[in-house]
Formats: structure tokens, C-alpha cells, sequence
């Protein structure tokens, strides 16, 4: 997947899943957060079971250098389901 990400507002603030702000706005700032490209791949080794892999790299936009230090990121992470 490849996401171009934005704020509502450039005056106002990033927020997290939980509501909370990561970074405030600023006025004039841009309204472009960033882009992110995800790659997930999954297996099924059973009926039962289910296993994913995948990564992701944000690449950080105009919001972000406006309000403070830009920084790109990635994380990577595995994933087991299990159905009993």
C-alpha cells in the first residue's frame, strides 16, 4: 500500500490512535504529513494458524519539517494468529 497522509489543519496538531498529539502545528504551516508505503506478507501454514511479516517506511512532508525536525522512519514487525 502507498498512503500520502495530511492534517486537517496546519495550525493544528498530529494526533496518535489514542487521541493524544505527537506534534502541534503551527501557523502556516502545510497540511501534508507525509507518505507511507507498507508491504505485508502473510502465510497460512494451517487451517488454524496464520502468520504475517511486514514492514513499513514513512517518509516525512511538509508538516513535519514545519513544525520541528523532520525525521523518516521504519518499523517492522511479525505477526501469529492462532484459532482454537
Amino acid at each position: 500500500d502507498w498512503w500520502r497522509l495530511y492534517v486537517e489543519d496546519g495550525d493544528d496538531a498530529w494526533y496518535g490512535a489514542n487521541g493524544v498529539p505527537i506534534r502541534g502545528g503551527a501557523p502556516g504551516a502545510s497540511k501534508y504529513l507525509g507518505s507511507e508505503a507498507d508491504l505485508v506478507l502473510s502465510w497460512r501454514p494451517n487451517e488454524h494458524m496464520k502468520v504475517a511479516v511486514g514492514g513499513a517506511q514513512f517518509f516525512d512532508g511538509g508538516f513535519v519539517r514545519d513544525t520541528g525536525a523532520g525525521n523518516d522512519a521504519f518499523w517492522f514487525y511479525v505477526r501469529v494468529q492462532v484459532w482454537f
